[in-house]
């Protein structure tokens, strides 16, 4: 079970069932019959398969589902800037990601503001995360072990590091946070498969916005 408020306390925006359970499972199933293709990682502006570091397949959303899932990212965004202070003005489209067992991605940044990457990524401010399955300590039909989202040294109480918060997924559950700043990695599956739906939202700060007077 996620402890939302804790996750609220230590910086991150959650949102139960941001996702009806229909479209999850649509999701789901739109991932298992796809040819999958394997996610890699920038270095520079060059993407690299490197599978000692991430171990990640993704999927091709349909159009159709994709304007759904447009529509509820849509509806979130002045909630998100609000809470992240910043101008929210656009969105990444959404990726459909697959972990089988055994799939991982090591401690990364979404957005390490290095110079050379592409703008695709240093344009991102806030990344989100939707779990489109249940994550079970044992082996149960429809669910998956092990993949745990973790956190790395998030604010705790009265402002000291947290080492480490593991978030559990949860059908529906969106969990967001800075693209810049904010380490995490998703744990190996030891039983799976693990479907998720990653985006990124663009804009500017918000601070910056009222000095343009605009």
């Amino acid at each position: 079970m996620v402890d939302a408020e804790l996750l609220r306390c230590a910086g991150l925006f959650v949102m139960r069932d941001f996702l009806p359970v229909d479209l999850c499972a649509r999701l789901r199933d739109e991932a298992a019959r796809s040819r999958l293709h394997k996610a890699g990682i920038f270095r520079g502006e060059k993407i690299l398969m490197d599978e000692r570091i991430r171990r990640t397949e993704g999927a091709c959303l349909p159009e159709t589902l994709q304007s759904a899932i447009d529509e509820r990212f849509q509806t979130i965004m002045p909630d998100l800037g609000r809470h992240f202070d910043h101008v929210l003005t656009g969105r990444q489209p959404a990726q459909l990601l697959a972990y089988q067992r055994g799939s991982f991605f090591r401690p990364h940044q979404d957005n390490s503001g290095s110079s050379g990457l592409p703008p695709d990524v240093t344009d991102r401010l806030v990344s989100a995360v939707v779990f489109l399955g249940r994550q079970t300590r044992l082996p149960e039909p429809g669910s998956y072990c092990g993949g745990a989202l973790t956190f790395f040294r998030l604010r705790g109480p009265g402002g000291t590091n947290r080492v480490r918060t593991e978030v559990w997924g949860e059908e529906g559950l969106l969990v967001a946070f800075p693209a810049t700043g904010t380490i995490h990695e998703v744990r190996p599956v030891t039983h799976g498969p693990r479907y998720s739906l990653v985006t990124w939202f663009t804009g500017g700060d918000r601070s910056e916005q009222d000095a343009g007077g605009t």
